[in-house]
């Protein structure tokens, strides 16, 4: 009985952690994208500016 919580909560701590690292992963991914994006924006606009 002992064992099975223990597996029970060895396998939440492990999909606790997966889920943060997906989350974060996306969620940087999505922050990186955008800042490429503004970047390759304002440098093909500010020639085109000036």
């Amino acid at each position: 009985m002992k064992r099975n919580i223990l597996v029970e909560y060895t396998l939440r701590r492990i999909a606790l952690v997966l889920g943060i690292a997906a989350l974060s992963s996306i969620f940087l991914g999505i922050q990186g994208a955008s800042g490429y994006f503004a970047w390759f924006i304002g440098q093909r606009l500010s020639p085109s500016l000036l």
